[in-house]
């Protein structure tokens, strides 16, 4: 990812930089055509939906669209659309979601063979309530992501009924101070697709889109964004756009929503990721290259070089997984991660030492990843026992261990025994043990196999993802 630094002329990595930049935007920016064409269904869908709700007798206040496509920051061949529809608050929220649902279902369902957009295929959605998505399609073969959303037409984003009611408030926020910096937004959208931290799902725990919005907007540029966080972000940097001030947070960055005080828009960004951010921009700076925004393309690992990698890298792994229930990505992953981190902490309280985990999903399986540097202990272990003084304990610790084969001993003013364990291989003692411990909710019933190194891939061997997934996490991140 690094090219000759040229002795680190500033002069040079400023035009190198720049040239980047243009490249990049060619790469990323729609063009005229592409433009008219999402805007022409953005109006196709909203009329849709109008007349769908008119149809069907339901008083809807508005339909707004919102995100990247409301605001020309989204980036080419990335036809997503989030239409919401405003309700009158005074109606309760399963009757919003009940009319929301019908409204989608009725757009969705009806046939437009006639006309230049048609329905592909859609699903019912959940959120922090239900939504329907869809896919549309055209005669020049573009397709078209549609999001048709119910909330609350609120008047105060503190008031709001649920967390979608806030979006409205976004869009016309963003778009009161987005103007002429769209193409700064796409910059560091792709800059940080291409090193990994883009997408606040909790399945990446990155950027959202409206995070980068807003940090564009703080700072004026996608350089600026690059400069300030190589030189002044640290865990708990605060950036408070309309210095509404008073919050207090222990995440790694706080940037406090300009329509709602009390939110923190990067509370779904985990330290890695911010940290991962930081360095990505440093070392732009420090020797710019195209491939921060598009780095090589990852081929998956192969059953050789996987075992080849382990024996170089001395250490053992064990692979759980889990038949995944049917559950949201963001339901879904933090479970899989309090579960990853139940099962180190019975490992460790066993005496098995953990270098790394990881965690990884699909549709039909979830997996925690558990590399080891000690997958094996010996037979025996100590058991300690009461202080000697503790007279009443002592004596009914001495009792039950007097036959002990290797005897009772004294350490550190405790009576101590060696005991034999049950387990002395982590596998077996995981899949004893595993469901003894604070598992996801879902996974706590779910049936799970545990596999040790190359195994794993005669279970996995067919999905292209998990072979990348294994060779992201032996490849070097920065």
């Amino acid at each position: 990812m690094t090219s000759p630094s040229h002795g680190g002329d500033p002069e040079f990595k400023s035009q190198r930089a720049h040239a980047i930049f243009k490249e990049v935007l060619k790469r990323v920016k729609p063009d005229e055509s592409e433009v008219r064409r999402l805007s022409r269904f953005a109006h196709f869908i909203m009329k849709k939906v109008h007349d769908a709700a008119e149809e069907l007798s339901i008083d809807i206040e508005d339909v707004m669209l919102v995100g990247s496509a409301a605001r020309g920051t989204w980036v080419s061949g990335e036809h997503d659309v989030d239409l919401f529809m405003l309700f009158e608050p005074p109606q309760m929220r399963a009757e919003l979601e009940l009319n929301g649902i019908e409204v989608g279902k009725r757009v969705v369902s009806k046939d437009y063979s006639d006309e230049e957009f048609n329905c592909i295929a859609y699903e019912k959605e959940y959120a922090e309530h239900p939504y329907i998505k869809a896919v549309f399609g055209d005669a020049a073969g573009s397709r078209y992501a549609v999001d048709i959303v119910p909330c609350f037409a609120v008047q105060d984003p503190s008031r709001i009924e649920s967390a979608v009611d806030r979006t409205p408030f976004h869009n016309r926020y963003i778009l009161s101070k987005i103007k002429g910096l769209e193409d700064e937004v796409l910059l560091l959208k792709q800059f940080m697709r291409g090193i990994g931290v883009y997408g606040s799902e909790l399945r990446l725990q990155g950027f959202s889109g409206y995070l980068t919005e807003l940090l564009i907007i703080n700072y004026g540029s996608f350089l600026d964004v690059l400069k300030e966080a190589s030189i002044s972000w640290k865990k708990g940097m605060i950036i408070d756009i309309e210095s509404h001030g008073n919050y207090e947070d222990n995440d790694p960055l706080i940037v406090i929503d300009p329509v709602d005080p009390m939110r923190n828009v990067a509370a779904a960004l985990s330290i890695d990721n911010f940290a991962r951010f930081i360095d990505g921009a440093a070392r732009f700076l420090d020797d710019p290259s195209i491939d921060f925004f598009f780095p090589p393309q990852v081929e998956g690992i192969c059953s050789d070089e996987f075992c080849s990698i382990l024996t170089e890298r001395g250490t053992r792994m064990l692979f759980v997984v889990f038949d995944a229930p049917p559950l949201v990505e963001d339901i879904l992953f933090p479970q899989l991660r309090r579960s990853a981190e139940a099962a180190v902490e019975l490992l460790q309280r066993e005496g098995f030492s953990i270098h790394r985990e990881a965690i990884w999903a699909e549709k039909e399986h979830a997996v925690i990843l558990l590399e080891l540097e000690v997958s094996e202990l010996p037979r025996i272990k100590k058991h300690i026992g009461p202080p000697v003084w503790n007279h009443k304990h002592a004596s009914k610790f001495r009792s039950k261990y007097q036959d002990a084969r290797f005897g009772i001993y004294i350490e550190d003013g405790r009576y101590v025994v060696d005991i034999e364990r049950r387990y002395t291989y982590a596998g077996d003692f995981l899949d004893a043990k595993l469901r003894e411990t604070s598992l996801g909710k879902n996974l706590k019933n779910a049936p799970f196999r545990i596999f040790e190194d190359e195994a794993i891939l005669n279970v996995l061997r067919s999905n292209k993802e998990f072979g990348i997934f294994l060779r992201r996490y032996f490849a070097k991140k920065c």
